[in-house]
């Protein structure tokens, strides 16, 4: 019995499982926030964060160094940018971060950096679905990631994510959000080539998704 079941789960594609795993954890937050205790299942998204980058480091794992340049990339870029805006205001706004991303590292949570290369990563792998010019795709995805933005903005004070000063998100954060997303995938798109990986254009889809629909409940 044990061997037919292992035999039956090996000859189902491994994209299949990948996807199913993201609509398992993203729909057992979505129903903990919308019908039990959001606060809660909020707290748990450092743990959602780091499965989904465990499934984007799995999938993309056959484009070797530049998928690991990708993430440093993303990830530094996106860690000092955040500091320069919480610390100063310069970037982004008046804005500071909430207890439920984790433990900060100069008042910005270590995870923030890895949401920047998964959003970053999945935005551009959307438009890389397309035969575009490489200069085209980049501002594409770019704004692409500024629409992911816009919608986990509308909860993201309600999960106790980020606060912004009194409660107005600023036109200036989405602009800063443009600009930054397009350098690091300017960057990617000419130095960084990764090989398609159709699983982060799921993850993109389940995210936008999973925010706008937050954003009409909560």
């Amino acid at each position: 019995m044990t061997h037919a079941l292992f035999a039956f789960f090996r000859k189902i594609p491994r994209t299949t499982i990948l996807h199913a795993l993201i609509v398992i954890f993203y729909t057992v937050g979505w129903v903990g926030m919308v019908f039990f205790d959001t606060q809660k299942m909020a707290a748990l998204t450092p743990l959602n964060l780091l499965i989904t980058l465990g499934i984007m480091i799995y999938s993309g794992r056959e484009s070797g160094k530049p998928f690991l340049w990708f993430f440093v990339l993303s990830f530094a870029i996106g860690m000092i940018t955040e500091m320069i805006g919480v610390n100063t205001g310069y970037l982004f706004g008046d804005y500071n971060y909430g207890a439920n991303l984790g433990p900060k590292i100069v008042g910005v949570p270590f995870l923030i950096g890895v949401n920047w290369f998964v959003t970053m990563y999945c935005a551009s792998e959307v438009i890389h679905l397309f035969r575009l010019n490489l200069w085209v795709k980049v501002a594409l995805s770019a704004l692409l990631a500024v629409v992911l933005d816009f919608f986990l903005e509308q909860v993201a004070g309600k999960l106790d994510f980020w606060y912004w000063k009194g409660d107005i998100i600023p036109m200036y954060n989405y602009i800063c959000w443009y600009g930054i997303s397009f350098l690091i995938l300017g960057i990617q798109a000419n130095y960084l080539p990764v090989r398609r990986n159709i699983s982060a254009v799921f993850l993109f889809g389940v995210q936008v998704l999973f925010f706008m629909s937050l954003s009409l409940i909560l």
